[in-house]
């Protein structure tokens, strides 16, 4: 039986090499199939996930290549191959590595590389592990909507960031949307190309139903914490343009390609019937939208007299918009580490709600030097993801978690 290579791969978005060995694998001239992961935190979890991989090739610019992950994949049987940079000076075998190229390398170097380090794969079990890196969805496939919403001032976008890094810590699809009406995350992430974005996706769904592939070249890769982004809108009066049932139908293409799509969803919920105004209904299609699709809401207050009022206000707008209680986790960002004063904010929450105030809050602590995080778009801190995301995905339930995800 003829045996072929299964190589995963991490690099920056620009490596060259990267491109030429995605060329090599797609065009059959060599026994190799290639699958491109955007992070070291991505292809660590594959490992660990048991998906079958005959050899990692890394670039040796990308942080986060260490001692642990080199024993990970060696205890797995992946063999990790460096591609040298010259700006990196390392002994990389000597850590752990099982082979150097060189920065520019031919298919018969890498070939030679693979045949010494690593082990081939039967024919058989490629196209397992291609499923296992990159299922493709069923026709009626579709996955998990989270909305994470929350009043000025209470740091929602970090907490729809921190989310999406966290569930992306297990699966290999999740996307965090900017579906605000003032796209704040492009700030959050550096990012220097704002198209394609919201709009952009939208209007392709007013007169058809855009494949996969279209969906998901509209948006961008964060490599540093794994998830996908979609821009928002790069003016608060772009709402104009978007249709309701072209919002709807843009946010179901999403839940079609990604196995948890994260809305990050302005707090402003009025509709025809509170406000006597028509147009109000079209620019909240956005935060509609994503309610209606949600199967939970995260509601994100500071722990301040006027944070917990807003968390407050904000838990009877989503009530009054026809979001259950029972679907609502209440998040207190920033909060006090004191047991007493974190008392007090559940008390207050309960006795001032005319709702259900549903589950217990979660308390996410203060995190000194956040800012300079923000500023390099780097990972943000386990303490933030990790207890957000075992709130989520217990609340989600168990028929709903995909990719192996538990609360646990």
């Amino acid at each position: 039986m003829a045996e072929r290579y299964v190589i995963a791969g991490v690099a920056h978005v620009r490596s060259a090499w990267f491109a030429e060995v995605a060329s090599w694998a797609s065009g059959g001239a060599t026994a190799l199939d290639f699958m491109k992961c955007v992070s070291v935190a991505e292809l660590r979890a594959r490992i660990r996930a048991g998906v079958t991989i005959s050899a990692a090739l890394v670039d040796a610019s990308i942080s986060g290549i260490d001692r642990d992950l080199l024993s990970v994949a060696s205890n797995a049987g992946v063999a990790v191959i460096v591609v040298a940079d010259p700006r990196v000076s390392r002994d990389w075998q000597a850590i752990g590595a099982a082979a150097v190229l060189p920065p520019t390398f031919t298919t018969e170097q890498l070939l030679t590389t693979l045949a010494s380090s690593a082990r081939p794969l039967p024919d058989h079990s490629i196209r397992a592990a291609m499923e296992a890196i990159d299922p493709a969805p069923d026709p009626g496939f579709r996955g998990n909507v989270l909305a994470v919403c929350g009043r000025g001032g209470a740091g929602t976008s970090v907490v729809a960031m921190a989310l999406a890094q966290g569930l992306a810590a297990n699966s290999s699809s999740v996307c965090l949307a900017d579906w605000t009406l003032n796209g704040d995350l492009a700030a959050y992430h550096d990012a220097i190309d704002v198209i394609p974005a919201a709009p952009e996706l939208i209007d392709a769904h007013r007169t058809a139903s855009p494949s996969r592939s279209t969906t998901e070249s509209m948006l961008h890769d964060v490599e540093a914490r794994g998830y996908s982004l979609l821009l928002g809108v790069r003016r608060v009066n772009d709402w104009a343009a978007m249709r309701p049932r072209a919002v709807t139908a843009a946010l179901d293409g999403l839940a079609s390609c990604y196995r948890w799509t994260v809305c990050d969803i302005t707090a402003d919920l009025e509709s025809e019937a509170d406000t006597g105004c028509v147009e109000i209904e079209d620019r909240h299609a956005l935060a509609h939208s994503a309610l209606a699709a949600a199967e939970l809401v995260i509601a994100v207050g500071a722990p301040t007299l006027k944070g917990v009022r807003d968390l407050v206000v904000l838990t009877s707008d989503l009530v009054d918009a026809g979001v259950p209680a029972k679907r609502i986790q209440h998040v207190v960002n920033r909060a006090p580490r004191s047991g007493r004063a974190r008392s007090e904010i559940c008390s207050a929450l309960a006795e001032l709600s005319h709702h259900d105030v549903g589950q217990s809050p979660l308390f996410l602590p203060d995190r000194r030097q956040l800012e300079l995080i923000h500023r390099c778009a780097d990972r943000l801190p386990d303490h933030l993801t990790v207890p957000l995301t075992r709130a989520v995905t217990a609340l989600v339930g168990p028929s709903r978690v995909l990719d192996g995800i538990t609360a646990a």
